[in-house]
């Protein structure tokens, strides 16, 4: 499927501009498509095409998050580091998980697609830091919640660079960021 613009794109567009933009959308999907799941129709927006939002992992994960949660109890927004495609440095991101019918899933936000988690996880090496469930809502503001996910997971990765945790096995990487929440 080819990447689909958005009103919302024209600011990163400036940066990368139209080709690359679509290139790294497309890249994206075609490095993720072994874990993709694909029988969750019940869960996808109505009316609304599968597009890419670089750039719009916590927007995107708290606004399918907001709508969702109330069709599943276990889904739960998280927040954590990932290390993506380039594995040179983890990044902060945010996806939604619940459970299907004893399966774990993840949606990203950016992909706006559904994903096994244990292959999500080992594809883009995530570490899960914050999560927030459905009283999240009511207790907090979308923008208190970015902050948080930005906050918290900055401090681990500037703690993480500093005792030197790049370049060790992701179980390891994992055990200490939690450590450091």
């Amino acid at each position: 499927m080819e990447y689909c613009m958005t009103d919302y794109d024209y600011s990163i567009l400036e940066h990368y501009g139209y080709e690359q933009y679509q290139k790294v959308a497309n890249d994206l999907i075609a490095y993720m498509s072994e874990c993709e799941i694909k029988d969750l129709n019940e869960y996808y927006f109505p009316h609304i095409p599968q597009r890419v939002y670089l750039k719009s992992c916590i927007a995107r994960s708290y606004q399918y998050f907001e709508c969702h949660y109330e069709f599943n109890e276990d889904m739960r927004l998280v927040g954590g580091l990932y290390s993506g495609k380039s594995n040179i440095d983890y990044v902060w991101h945010a996806w939604v998980e619940f459970i299907d019918n004893d399966r774990e899933i993840v949606f990203d936000g950016v992909l706006q697609r559904f994903y096994d988690k244990h292959k999500y996880y080992g594809k883009f090496q995530c570490i899960p830091i914050n999560e927030y469930h459905e009283d999240a809502l009511e207790e907090f503001e979308y923008e208190e919640i970015a902050e948080e996910i930005e906050t918290k997971c900055n401090k681990v990765k500037h703690e993480m660079a500093l005792n030197g945790y790049y370049d060790k096995p992701i179980e390891e990487i994992r055990e200490y960021a939690l450590t450091k929440v």
